[in-house]
């Protein structure tokens, strides 16, 4: 089965993404023990970080 995202709402203040699919099934993605890491930490500006996206939009 596949699933289909219909919106991500990136949020800086504590690095998480929120991805609502499109049977409404809504998880929060945490990134925060990762933005430390690697080429992660180029998200750790909270100007970048809000402009995450996923697939190709």
């Amino acid at each position: 089965m596949f699933y289909i995202i219909k919106t991500i709402e990136p949020n800086a203040t504590n690095y998480s993404i929120k991805i609502t699919y499109d049977d409404n099934v809504t998880i929060i993605a945490d990134f925060k023990e990762l933005i430390e890491k690697g080429v992660m930490t180029l998200l750790k500006n909270p100007a970048v970080f809000n402009q995450v996206q996923i697939g190709n939009k």
